[in-house]
């Protein structure tokens, strides 16, 4: 929920790619016991924005 009350803070797009690499690297230690779901993240990349 931090990253995506970040991202609605955040005054522009400017902000998405620095948000989605700062979500990555806080579940790059979530352990694989632990499933990972399939799809998107809450902080859509610039590519996605500009795929809309």
């Amino acid at each position: 929920m931090r990253f995506l009350a970040a991202y609605r803070a955040a005054p522009s797009l400017r902000w998405s790619w620095p948000l989605q690499r700062a979500l990555d690297a806080s579940l790059a230690n979530v352990p694989r016991s632990v499933p990972r779901l399939p799809g998107r993240t809450l902080v859509p990349s610039r590519l996605e924005m500009t795929l809309r």
